[in-house]
C-alpha cells in the first residue's frame, strides 16, 4: 500500500510539473481547485498532504513571484471582510481562553487563520477579467469530475437511487463522496450556470451551459443532499426575479402544480422514501435539544473551538443508556464539529453570542457587496454581470442551506468544503473592490474597461 502511494503520488507529480510547465497559472488554478475539492481522505491522508504540500508550495510561488514582500504592493481585500476576519479570529481565541479545552480551540484557531491566508493568496491572483473566467470554469470542470464520480458508483449500484443512497449514507468516505460538501458544490455550480445562461450569447454556448445544468441537476439528485435541494430554490427564485418575473411567476406556478402531484400522486410512495419525510425531524430535534443546552450554559463564550461535543453530555436532557442518548453518541462519534447541523448554531454553541452575531453578519455582508456590486453592473447587462448575479444567487443558497447544514461556509478552515464559497466570496469582493470603493470617474467603468479590453 505505501509503495502504491508512493507510485501514485511520483505520477502524479510528474505530471502536475509537466502541466505546469506548459500552462503556468492556468493550470494551477483548475488542478487545486479539482485537487483540493476532490480528494478525500478516503484516499489516505499521507496522499492528502501530499496534494495540499504540493499546491499550497505553488500557490505561494505565484504569491511571492508576483507580489514579493513589499506588504504595499499586496492587494487589498474590502473593509468589511478584514473586519470580518479580525473579529471571527478575535471570538475564537477569546472562547478558546475561557474554555477547558484550550489545546483543542488553539488547533482550530491556527487552521482558520491558515484557510484565511490561503484563500488571500488565491484572492491575489484575481488580477483581470481572464483570472475570474479562470476560477469559475475550474469549479465546471471539478464538477463535472465529480459527476461522472457519482454516475461511475451509481452504475456499481445498478442505476438503483435509492439503493445508492442508503449505500452512500453508510460509506460515503469510501466512495469518496461526501454528498453535503458535493451537494453545496453542485448548488454553486448550478446557480452561476443558470444565471450566465441568461446572459445573450453564442447558441452553441448556451446549449453547453443548459447540458451541464441539467447533468448537475441530476447529480444532486442522484446525491439526495435534501438542503442543498431546497436551498436551491432559492438561488433559482433571485435569478429569475431578478432577470425575469414574468418567468419567475410561471416557474411558482408550474412548482404549485407539480410538487402536490408528484407529493399525492402515483410516485407518492417513492417520493417519501426518496426524502425520508418520515426522518426529517427524528434525530435532529435530539440534537438540538442538546445543543440548546449547551448555549444556555455557555451564552457567553460559547464551548470553545470544537468543543461543543464535550460539554453535550455535561448537560444532557436524555437518560443514559436511552435511544436518544445512543443516537446522539452515534452523531458525536461521526464528526468533530457541527453537531446542531446549523452553520449559525454551530458557530453560537461554540463562540457564544459574539460567534453568533457573525454567522449572521457573514451572509449580510456577503449579499449586500452583491446588491451594490449588480447595481453597478447593470446598466451593462454583460457577461460579468450575470456571473455576479449567479455568485449571489449561490450565496444566497448556501446561507439558506446553513440552517440545515454546518458545513461549507466556513468550517475552521476544512479546505475541501469550504474552498468553493471562499472563491466566489474572493470573486465578488474583487469586483466590489473595483467597482465600490475605487476613487473619481473609474468607478463604474472598471468592468467596462475589462470588458472591452478581453
Amino acid at each position: 500500500m505505501l509503495l502504491n502511494n508512493m507510485l501514485a503520488v511520483g505520477i502524479l507529480s510528474i505530471v502536475a510539473i509537466f502541466l505546469y510547465i506548459r500552462f503556468q497559472k492556468r493550470f494551477f488554478i483548475v488542478f487545486s481547485c479539482i485537487t483540493l475539492v476532490t480528494i478525500t481522505s478516503a484516499l489516505g491522508s499521507d496522499l492528502r498532504t501530499v496534494i495540499q504540500v504540493i499546491n499550497l508550495t505553488i500557490l505561494s510561488y505565484f504569491f511571492i513571484s508576483t507580489y514579493g514582500i513589499e506588504f504595499k504592493q499586496y492587494p487589498k481585500i474590502p473593509i468589511e471582510i478584514l473586519i470580518l476576519i479580525i473579529l471571527i479570529t478575535s471570538s475564537m481565541i477569546f472562547s478558546a481562553l475561557f474554555s477547558n479545552y484550550f489545546g483543542i480551540g488553539i488547533s482550530q484557531i491556527i487552521r482558520t487563520v491558515l484557510f484565511f491566508l490561503i484563500i488571500y493568496a488565491y484572492y491575489a491572483l484575481l488580477v483581470h477579467l481572464n483570472e475570474v473566467k479562470l476560477f469559475i470554469s475550474a469549479l465546471y470542470i471539478t464538477a463535472v469530475i465529480l459527476f461522472i464520480l457519482i454516475l461511475y458508483h451509481l452504475s456499481l449500484a445498478n442505476f438503483n437511487i435509492l439503493y445508492f443512497n442508503q449505500v452512500l449514507e453508510l460509506k460515503g468516505e469510501e466512495l469518496h463522496i461526501n454528498k453535503n460538501g458535493i451537494g453545496a458544490f453542485f448548488t454553486i455550480c448550478i446557480c452561476i450556470l443558470t444565471a450566465t445562461f441568461f446572459y445573450k450569447q453564442n447558441k452553441n454556448k448556451s446549449i453547453i451551459i443548459a447540458l451541464i445544468t441539467i447533468l448537475l441537476l441530476v447529480a444532486l439528485i442522484i446525491t439526495n443532499s435534501r438542503g442543498a435541494i431546497l436551498s436551491l430554490f432559492f438561488g433559482i427564485l433571485l435569478i429569475l426575479f431578478t432577470v425575469d418575473k414574468k418567468l419567475l411567476i410561471k416557474f411558482i406556478v408550474t412548482l404549485s402544480i407539480a410538487i402536490p402531484i408528484l407529493i399525492f400522486g402515483p410516485l407518492q410512495n417513492t417520493i417519501e422514501t426518496y426524502f425520508k419525510f418520515e426522518r426529517l425531524s427524528t434525530g435532529r430535534d435530539y440534537i438540538l435539544q442538546a445543543t440548546y443546552n449547551v448555549i444556555i450554559n455557555n451564552t457567553i463564550f460559547g464551548a470553545g473551538p470544537a468543543a461543543t461535543q464535550f460539554e453535550m453530555y455535561k448537560y444532557l436532557p436524555f437518560m443514559l443508556g436511552s435511544g436518544e442518548e445512543l443516537l446522539l453518541s452515534r452523531h458525536i462519534g461521526m464528526i468533530q464539529f457541527g453537531h446542531a447541523h446549523n452553520f449559525y448554531l454551530f458557530f453560537f454553541s461554540d463562540l457564544g453570542i459574539l460567534g453568533f452575531i457573525l454567522s449572521l453578519a457573514l451572509p449580510v455582508i456577503f449579499l449586500r457587496m452583491g446588491v451594490k456590486t449588480l447595481n453597478v453592473l447593470k446598466a451593462s447587462n454583460s457577461e460579468f454581470y450575470f456571473l455576479i448575479l449567479g455568485i449571489q444567487a449561490a450565496g444566497l443558497s448556501l446561507f439558506v442551506r446553513g440552517l440545515f447544514e454546518w458545513g461549507g461556509l466556513l468550517s475552521y478552515g476544512f479546505i475541501t468544503t469550504d474552498l468553493p464559497f471562499w472563491w466566489i466570496f474572493s470573486i465578488l469582493s474583487f469586483t466590489y473592490l473595483k467597482n465600490i470603493e475605487s476613487n473619481g470617474k473609474q468607478t463604474k467603468n472598471f468592468i467596462l474597461a475589462l470588458i472591452k479590453k478581453q
